[in-house]
C-alpha cells in the first residue's frame, strides 16, 4: 500500500510539473517582444498580432514577408495620411486592409473597441499588424483585448499598453473606464 501511495504520487507530481511547464511556456508566448523593423520607429509583438506605430510604403513588404502578416488593421482616420495610399499599397501585396478609425479619446467609443477585439480574436486574420501614427492608440485598444479577451490582469496588460506605446491620459482613461464597465 505503502509503495502504491508513492507511485501514487511520484504520478502526481510529474503532472503537475508538466502542467507548470505548459502554463510558463503559454505565459512567455504572451509577452511583449520588441522588434526592430527598417523605419518604424514602434514595433513590439505578442504571438500572431504585430502592433506598430505608423509604417511606411517599405514597411508593409517587410511586414509581410519578415511575420507573414495577412491582414493590416489601421487604426487611423483616412485624412491623417497625405503621402501614402495605405489601402491600395496593402491590397496590391495581396493583405487585407481594414480601417477602424479614431483619433482623440473622445471618438474612442464602445463600437470601436468592440470591432478591434473582435478583429484581434479572429484567428483567420493572422498574422495581422495592428498600427496608429504612434502606436498610443494601438496601446489603448490593446489594453481591452488584454483584459476582456485574454484574461490578463488590468496591471499586467496596462504595462504592457505603456511598452507598446499607450501615453495619453485621455486614452488610458477613456480604455480603463470601458474595461471597467465591461467588467461589471
Amino acid at each position: 500500500m505503502k509503495n502504491t501511495s508513492l507511485a501514487l504520487i511520484g504520478v502526481f507530481a510529474l503532472i503537475l510539473g508538466a502542467c507548470g511547464t505548459k502554463d510558463a511556456a503559454q505565459a512567455s508566448s504572451s509577452e511583449v517582444e520588441k522588434l526592430s523593423l527598417e523605419s518604424v520607429e514602434r514595433a513590439h509583438r505578442v504571438g500572431d498580432i504585430v502592433m506598430t506605430s505608423q509604417p511606411k510604403d517599405a514597411d508593409f513588404s517587410e511586414l509581410k514577408n519578415k511575420f507573414n502578416i495577412k491582414t493590416v488593421v489601421n487604426l487611423r482616420l483616412p485624412t491623417e495620411i497625405a503621402d501614402l495610399n495605405e489601402p491600395q499599397r496593402v491590397r496590391d501585396l495581396g493583405l487585407v486592409y481594414e480601417n477602424i478609425a479614431f483619433k482623440g479619446p473622445e471618438t474612442l467609443s464602445d463600437q470601436i473597441f468592440a470591432d478591434v477585439r473582435t478583429t484581434l480574436k479572429d484567428k483567420s486574420r493572422q498574422p495581422l499588424v495592428l498600427h496608429c501614427k504612434s502606436a498610443n492608440r494601438v496601446g489603448a485598444v490593446w489594453y481591452a483585448f488584454r483584459v476582456l479577451d485574454q484574461g490578463i490582469s488590468k496591471e499586467q496588460a496596462m504595462a504592457e499598453a505603456k511598452t507598446i506605446g499607450l501615453r495619453k491620459e485621455g486614452h488610458i482613461k477613456r480604455a480603463q473606464d470601458y474595461v471597467d464597465k465591461k467588467l461589471r
